[in-house]
């Protein structure tokens, strides 16, 4: 009898904890299945719109992994190289930042072959709004289209098109400061392309 109460015993605690254990086991089993999907999916995503980023820029068949350039001074420049569909290297995308009038103004800068700016998207904008956020107006980018010197911001009314062509650019009326962080960072990002152009070489 006292044997039997035992084993009885023993039933009642055994039995409940192999049970927790066993649900344990399932619940880490799927918890590790459902982060590597997620995992897997956040990193296709990331791709995805790190591609979209580049394309916004620069016209290109493919683009390589990240790379990274350092001038010695900060932060190294994180960049992308260009290529058409042969393989021949036509051109790269940079990203630069600096401070602007309200923080942080990150930017994506496609450079061609030849030196010469193909687009801008700005990444990260923390600047007035209906003011100093008008730097991501296509109209302010546009200007920036075509130039391979450094940049010069212009206070007068002249248009950005005719500036744009001996690299002035008309700033966003009352807000010089977030109009010269876009300026900055693409005299950057021409200067960075310039030197691993010359390392390249």
């Amino acid at each position: 009898r006292k044997g039997a109460k035992l084993m009885q015993k023993l039933k009642g605690i055994l039995l409940p904890t192999l049970s927790l254990l066993m649900i344990c086991l399932v619940c880490a089993g799927l918890l590790a299945f459902t982060n590597g999907f997620t995992k897997e999916y956040i990193e296709k995503a990331e791709k995805e719109q790190i591609l979209n980023m580049l394309s916004s820029v620069i016209e290109s068949d493919r683009f390589s992994e990240q790379k990274e350039y350092s001038t010695g001074r900060g932060e190294p420049y994180p960049y992308y190289d260009a290529f058409d569909k042969d393989g021949n290297r036509i051109g790269r995308v940079l990203i630069t930042s600096t401070n602007g009038y309200g923080g942080i103004l990150r930017l994506v800068t496609g450079i061609d072959a030849e030196g010469k700016v193909t687009g801008l998207k700005i990444l990260e904008l923390h600047e007035t709004p209906g003011l100093g956020s008008k730097v991501n107006s296509e109209s302010f980018l546009n200007q920036f289209k075509g130039i391979s010197r450094e940049l010069i911001l212009s206070k007068a009314g002249n248009t950005g098109a005719s500036l744009g062509q001996v690299g002035l650019i008309d700033a966003i009326s009352g807000a010089t400061v977030s109009s010269g962080a876009v300026s900055s960072c693409v005299n950057t990002a021409l200067e960075v392309n310039a030197l691993i152009e010359k390392g390249a070489n």
